[in-house]
């Protein structure tokens, strides 16, 4: 075996006339290399993808003295290459793009030096010439990623390999392998693919050993050297990866195709593979910060040469060099074969100078086939084989595919709306807008009066690049920066500051932009920022005046949390059927409690509008302002969009508003005491019906019963095919008129047991009988919701749900048409007293529906922060469709709720309308007690309500008179 490989030619020495020339191709190639690369860099690419902004600021955290070797799930060479820019030439894009430019070029040249060693002159200076020129190398030369890097680093680790590998001086080769094999360590700090490069240098020493015979000797010398080398060049950040296996193992189990179960199957990676094969010829990557509109990597000329260069390394395999090549290009293209969204240019850059290699091969192995051809051919054709011939070529490859990936990357890419998107142009103009504004850099500190659109903190790094060196340390965080202003979503959100604010818009026709310019004509000042590729202006920032203190002064309507009050309201005076409702709140903020001040809070205020059964028609939940930054004496504009289903019946609807906490619970409201802590408000929403027909929406059973002359059953939707006995079956039908329907009908809905029995039946007046079919028209669109209540006695079972059409004028009736099937089922029932700890001495009966008997609990020792358990025993004093709920409530020594639990009998599971007379419940309740409650007696009151309206029912004393609408147990004490 000889791993000091001979086979190629030595470089030659030749005359200097040969050498001049081709140390002028060297430079006139990195010369278009870098003109490429740095050509209007301050332009192209648009904006800073968040990414790149990341490998900025980590950058600067390097320059501060944050010397890490890997950076959440990033490797940090690159990071010490941007500091050190930075710290010569300052913070700015550009720098960082150099950095990336300067990577690139550097690359062409090694891979010059790399192909020359293996290969020769003529294939080196076509492979540097290609990858100078590769539209897939300049683009990725210009982004500022991390990934750039390995090429690089491959080129010069395998540079030094092949110095060592030629080298015939013993004491020239210890310290070439030694410094190998540190530069293949380097490469694994470079980017997640590098860790296939060792693969490619172990499996073809496996193939010296076994295919060369001679020299073993000399190489069981150095190759530990090599290894040792390498190892210890990458021990501090291996010994990283043992102590965080997570952070080895984080982003390749994320992008992993065998993480995708649909995906991870031998048909799968073949297509990931064909993909892959592909993207030199057919469909390249698909990104565009990757590429221009899926391009493939070669063009027809340059594939074909790929196929020849590909071609000639296999029939010659047994060459060290080609083995060597081959493992190069096939092992690179791994994480991208191995991985989602194939081919990603991104995964694959390892294999890049393997590729233009490969190309190398093929144009110089075609031009060795046609020169000869060329001598012996007619005169005029025999020029083409002269010495000039070659310098020609090398000219033709560099030149004209450079001009063409000039010409695609400046003037067909760079203008594109997708490029633009693609490196968040918009959230790079707000960031410069901020580090330019003097209005920003004041109220940085102050976080009042400067408000920024949601739109922005979506990958907000892209940001926060511009204005990291303004703000103080700890906004300088990439998980957790606040950037120095509110955010607010100007879809839906208005803050409103009582001495007037600045506010940064992605769009300047958004609803924030409208409010403001209604609420002060006129007055509004208006500064564009940069503009994006369509000419409009990508950020534009808004100057408004001092909030009118008729608003600021307003009483309440409604209070949640004792912080979040509802001043007014406007609402959309009507609406047609099927289209949108506009709800516009404004609430006054005051200081909000500890546990709703999180970054990114999940607190939401609905605003829901019911149908005529209380049952939800349609809602919009949203907030759109963190109450991190929330400030007492702001005011807040919401903007609900409500839309309303197609079909909707005309007619009013009522409209609910409660906020949701972080918690996921709704907040108490203390004014309007509407029921489940809401707020009905006065106005509803008034429905008129549609003037064009509308389509049909999307339904889980799609039919087509001509239910009367005049009109057809079109779609039904049920609300599951089970339901528990006691219950409501739900079901939404939708009717459509095929003419104007003359005459009254019923269209009663049946449930039918298997000998055709009725066991349940809903009346059917369409759409809760606010719409009867006499006002339908000709190719209207009915919406009709049904809720058919299933008796708490109908046995368990499957049966039959029907719809008919019943003439009232005429009493005529249609056959029922099934609908599906339905499965009761019925709960478990008990009738006898199990053992209570707390048995009342009478039972307390509630409004002669049910009876509290006793009940079980450990209130007594509970103490505060902890929780509290209750079981409460419940008879049914009779039967009811009502849903009623149970309160559990501790009160404070002045009367005030402290604690509660407010829910359905057994969490919901067991409703009071199930019940059945004489039946047992037991009912469980949890409830969690405060840290603050404070030492005192504190008193625990039980009962039921409706929650359709709060109603409580009230608590009779024997003889059937009500004495309270709670049942009061005696007090007790926490401790702390």
């Amino acid at each position: 075996m000889n791993l000091s490989l001979t086979s190629a030619r030595p470089i030659t020495r030749g005359a200097w006339l040969a050498v001049g020339a081709e140390a002028a191709a060297v430079v006139a190639i990195v010369a278009v290399a870098w003109a490429l690369r740095v050509y209007r860099l301050d332009l192209a690419p648009p904006g800073l993808h968040q990414d790149e902004a990341i490998y900025g600021i980590l950058g600067l955290y390097v320059m501060h003295g944050n010397h890490a070797l890997f950076f959440g799930e990033r490797e940090a060479l690159f990071m010490y290459f941007i500091a050190a820019a930075v710290r010569l030439m300052g913070p700015d894009v550009i720098t960082l793009r150099l950095v990336a430019a300067v990577v690139g070029t550097a690359t062409v040249l090694l891979l010059w030096v790399v192909a020359r060693l293996m290969y020769g002159r003529r294939v080196a200076l076509l492979a540097a010439a290609g990858l100078a020129a590769s539209y897939w190398h300049v683009t990725l030369s210009r982004d500022i990623f991390r990934a750039g890097t390995l090429p690089l680093l491959e080129c010069l680790a395998f540079g030094l390999l092949w110095v060592s590998l030629r080298s015939r001086s013993r004491w020239l080769r210890l310290p070439a392998y030694a410094l190998a094999g540190g530069a293949l360590g380097l490469t694994l700090y470079t980017y997640i693919a590098a860790r296939v490069v060792p693969a490619v240098v172990l499996l073809f020493f496996v193939g010296q050993i076994l295919w060369e015979r001679r020299g073993l000797r000399p190489a069981w010398l150095t190759l530990p050297l090599y290894l040792a080398a390498a190892a210890l060049v990458y021990a501090p950040l291996g010994s990283l990866y043992l102590a965080n296996p997570e952070s080895f193992l984080g982003r390749m189990s994320e992008v992993s195709l065998a993480v995708d179960q649909a995906s991870a199957t031998p048909v799968g990676y073949l297509e990931n593979l064909l993909r892959v094969a592909g993207m030199f010829f057919v469909a390249g990557d698909q990104n565009w910060r990757h590429n221009f509109d899926g391009r493939p990597v070669f063009g027809p000329f340059f594939a074909l040469a790929f196929l020849i260069g590909l071609a000639v390394c296999l029939r010659g395999w047994r060459r060290g060099e080609n083995r060597f090549l081959m493992l190069w290009a096939a092992l690179m293209l791994a994480p991208t074969a191995a991985a989602t969204d194939a081919p990603h240019y991104l995964r694959a850059i390892g294999a890049v100078p393997a590729l233009y290699l490969l190309a190398a091969i093929g144009w110089v192995a075609a031009w060795d086939w046609v020169r000869p051809r060329l001598a012996t051919s007619a005169r005029p054709w025999r020029a083409l084989a002269g010495r000039a011939a070659f310098p020609a070529l090398v000219s033709l490859l560099l030149l004209v595919p450079a001009g063409v990936t000039g010409w695609t990357y400046f003037n067909l890419w760079l203008p594109r709306q997708e490029t633009y998107d693609a490196y968040n142009g918009q959230l790079a103009a707000a960031g410069r807008f901020m580090a330019a504004s003097p209005e920003w850099r004041a109220s940085a500190q102050k976080k009042l009066d400067f408000f920024v659109s949601r739109r922005f903190w979506q990958d907000n790094p892209s940001v926060l690049w511009y204005v990291w060196q303004i703000l103080s340390g700890q906004e300088r965080n990439l998980a957790d920066s606040r950037l120095g202003s509110p955010w607010f979503d100007e879809t839906r959100a208005l803050p409103l500051q009582p001495g007037g604010g600045h506010y940064l818009l992605a769009d300047g026709s958004s609803w924030a932009a409208t409010a403001l310019a209604r609420l002060w004509p006129g007055q509004v000042t208006r500064e564009n920022g940069d503009a994006g590729p369509d000419g409009r202006p990508a950020v534009v920032a808004l100057r408004a005046p001092a909030l009118p203190p008729p608003v600021a002064a307003a009483q309440p309507l409604a209070s949640f949390g004792g912080c979040f009050e509802l001043v007014s309201y406007t609402l959309s005076p009507s609406v047609t059927s099927g289209g949108e409702a506009e709800l516009v709140t404004t609430w006054r903020l005051g200081t909000p409690p500890g546990s709703w001040r999180q970054r990114d809070s999940t607190m939401t205020v609905f605003a829901h509008v019911l149908d005529a059964d209380g049952s939800l028609l349609t809602g919009d939940n949203g907030l759109g302002y963190f109450p991190i930054d929330w400030q007492p004496g702001q005011t807040l504009l919401l903007r609900h969009v409500l839309r309303l289903p197609a079909g909707t019946a005309p007619g009013k609807y009522s409209l609910v508003l409660g906020l949701v906490g972080p918690d996921g619970k709704r907040v108490e409201e203390s004014i309007g005491h509407g029921p489940d802590n809401t707020l009905r408000l006065e106005a509803a929403i008034s429905v008129t019906a549609a003037t064009e027909p509308a389509s049909m929406p999307r339904v889980s059973q799609p039919v087509d019963w001509p239910a009367a002359g005049q009109f057809s059953l079109r779609g039904v939707d049920l609300g599951g095919e089970g339901v528990l006995a006691g219950e409501s079956l739900r079901a939404l039908l939708y009717w459509q008129a095929t003419g104007d329907v003359a005459d009254e009908y019923d269209l009663p809905l049946l449930l039918l047991d298997g000998s055709g029995k009725e066991v349940a039946r809903d009346d059917g007046r369409p759409a809760f009988g606010r719409y009867s079919t006499s006002l339908w028209q000709a190719g209207q669109l009915v919406r009709d919701p049904r809720q058919l209540a299933v008796g708490a006695r109908v046995r368990a079972g499957t049966y039959t749900l029907t719809v008919a059409a019943v003439n009232r004028r005429t009493a005529a009736s249609t056959a029922p048409f099934a609908l599906g099937t339905v499965t009761v089922s019925e709960p478990a029932r008990t009738f006898a007293a199990p053992a209570i700890a707390n048995l009342l001495e009478r039972p307390a009966s509630f409004g002669g529906e049910a009876e509290l008997l006793g009940y079980d609990s450990d209130i007594a020792t509970a103490k505060a922060g902890g929780q509290a358990h209750f079981t409460l025993y419940w008879r049914a004093q009779g039967e009811s469709d009502k849903r009623y709920k149970v309160f559990v409530h501790v009160l404070s020594p002045a009367g005030k709720v402290a604690a509660q639990s407010d829910a359905e009998p057994a969490n919901g599971s067991r409703p009071t309308s199930t019940w059945v007379r004489g039946e047992i419940v037991a009912d469980g309740h949890t409830i969690p007690l405060p840290d603050s409650l404070s030492s005192g007696e504190y008193a625990v009151e039980i009962g039921l309500y409706d929650p359709a309206d709060g109603s409580r029912l009230p608590l009779l004393d024997a003889a059937g008179k009500q004495v309270d609408t709670r049942l009061l147990l005696p007090a007790v004490s926490f401790g702390r």
